[in-house]
């Protein structure tokens, strides 16, 4: 939670502040090579000395490779449903008055993965095969 808490508010600051400042444009022309960037971590793992020290408190350990390894992907996934909304109410859409379905759509896509991770996912898959699976999902976002 120190981790994913404050990266999801770095995320959520991001959209409210580019959607406040950029155009549409910039900011759809900055959150792509955002996108894009986030590639260049993936897949996902861990750096080869990934031993937390012995005698010392791990938190500092434990946050340096969160930040390393899924901080980036995860910066950019929580930037979604904010700039999303924004982009779908500024639309000429009947609809677009009302966007806030799509913050129900997104609680209700993380309660399904909270949900199937651990019934569908970890007992089946081996983290490498997670990590590409991933991969294959954050490409196919970016497309």
């Amino acid at each position: 939670m120190a981790f994913f808490q404050p990266g999801l508010l770095a995320g959520y600051a991001y959209a409210h502040w580019t959607t406040e400042r950029l155009g549409a444009r910039r900011q759809a022309v900055l959150h792509l090579s955002v996108l894009l960037l986030a590639l260049l971590v993936l897949p996902i793992r861990l750096p080869t000395n990934a031993t937390p020290p012995a005698g010392h408190n791990p938190i500092a350990w434990l946050l340096m490779p969160l930040l390393v390894s899924v901080g980036l992907p995860f910066f950019v996934l929580s930037t979604l449903t904010p700039t999303l909304q924004v982009w779908y109410a500024n639309t000429g859409n009947p609809r677009a008055k009302d966007p806030y379905f799509l913050y129900g759509a997104s609680n209700l896509g993380s309660i399904l993965g909270l949900l199937s991770y651990p019934t569908l996912v970890e007992p089946y898959l081996r983290l490498v095969d997670q990590s590409r699976l991933l991969t294959c999902g954050y490409a196919l976002l970016v497309a």
